[in-house]
């Protein structure tokens, strides 16, 4: 009798088999079942020999499966870590150079339509040379302009105000306009604004008019206001006896304090510091609460004498 050890996916009729002896005594003397074939891995099985086996009687099992060489292994990994970046580099560049043409292609097609809607409405033969002094100006500012101005076409300015219809004027060349749903008060120039439109754009205060915006258009200019409800202080100073267009001291006195405010920004806080020189009534404007909003910025001047 012998008593070998049971390797991984043998059974009882596979070791029977292998050394000659009948299965059914081999489940006998091991106390199992004849249901029962399989037996754990590395536990002693007792098999009853009438004579001692031979070489040449037992079965050699198959050896096991041969292993990859670790060599073939470990280069296929250089290949992954190799190809892996360079692949999701290479990517990465390909997505970058399409996110970058289309951009500045859509920026270069927006900028080149802005630019045909502004100039085409002011595009005529046979100019004057002070109007190509104004065009000049108008080209050569319109980049740094449209750094704190929104830049209308004429059409725009013609819609809001009915073309300008004497319903809309407010007085002289000031005309209302509607724009977004939202009123503005429109100033038709003729002539050089280049030195009021280039300091307006630069200051921000509440007690100074808001200019949001520019157009120019057969040689004229085009500036595009908040618009004050209440119009000029003059009209409210002066009354007869019955009119409703009267100041109470409280009033008065908020308007004072408001001119004062704003002439303090320019004078110590804008940069350059600026002189109005042309303060009056007729230039202060007073919106829905009776505040003051300085206008008329065209003889202000520069503290360092530009």
């Amino acid at each position: 009798m012998i008593c070998p050890i049971v390797t991984t996916d043998q059974s009882v009729p596979v070791i029977s088999e292998q050394v000659g002896v009948d299965t059914g005594s081999t489940l006998e003397d091991n106390g199992l079942l004849e249901e029962d074939f399989t037996v754990y891995p590395f536990t002693t099985l007792l098999v009853p020999l009438q004579n001692p086996p031979s070489n040449q009687s037992r079965k050699v099992p198959p050896p096991p499966p041969s292993i990859p060489s670790s060599n073939n292994s470990s280069s296929k990994t250089w290949i992954y870590v190799v190809v892996g970046p360079l692949g999701g580099f290479s990517l990465t560049v390909v997505l970058g150079a399409i996110v970058f043409c289309l951009f500045f292609h859509k920026k270069k097609k927006h900028d080149s339509i802005v630019d045909s809607e502004v100039f085409k409405a002011h595009e005529k033969p046979n100019k004057t040379k002070a109007e190509e002094k104004l065009e000049k100006f108008f080209l050569e500012g319109i980049h740094n302009i449209a750094q704190y101005l929104k830049v209308y076409i004429f059409e725009k300015l013609q819609s809001a105000t009915n073309n300008f219809s004497p319903s809309c004027c407010i007085k002289g060349s000031v005309f209302r306009g509607t724009i977004n749903g939202d009123f503005a008060a429109i100033k038709k120039i003729n002539g050089d604004v280049s030195h009021e439109i280039n300091l307006i754009s630069k200051i921000n205060h509440f007690n100074l008019i808001r200019l949001s915006g520019v157009c120019f258009n057969d040689g004229n200019w085009y500036l595009v206001y908040e618009y004050v409800v209440n119009g000029p202080l003059g009209d409210w100073l002066y009354y007869m006896d019955g009119d409703q267009n009267f100041l109470n001291w409280i009033q008065r006195i908020q308007i004072v304090s408001d001119v004062a405010s704003g002439l303090n920004y320019l004078h110590n806080y804008a940069s350059p510091a600026y002189v109005h020189k042309d303060v009056k009534s007729s230039n202060v404007l007073l919106d829905v609460d009776f505040r003051a909003k300085i206008t008329n910025f065209n003889l202000a001047r520069s503290t360092d004498g530009k």
